[in-house]
């Protein structure tokens, strides 16, 4: 799977063509984010997240985590 666009500002895409369950945002320094998640279709979400504070993000589905700047 993958996020784009890398760096953003208030929307993230995630594409992925396996089932997405269960989705985390984490900090750099740690802490948990909760962010609204919308389905575009099977493989694409739409992620909101003009709320979080600059900085970088780790992303993780299942056991797979992907970094993220928001600028």
């Amino acid at each position: 799977w993958k996020v784009y666009p890398n760096p953003s500002h208030d929307i993230l895409y995630l594409n992925s063509v396996a089932k997405v369950e269960t989705l985390k945002v984490c900090s750099i320094n740690g802490k948990h984010y909760e962010v609204n998640i919308e389905k575009i279709d099977d493989q694409l979400f739409q992620l909101e997240v003009h709320n979080l504070p600059i900085g970088m993000y780790f992303i993780t589905i299942g056991n797979e985590t992907r970094r993220w700047v928001k600028h």
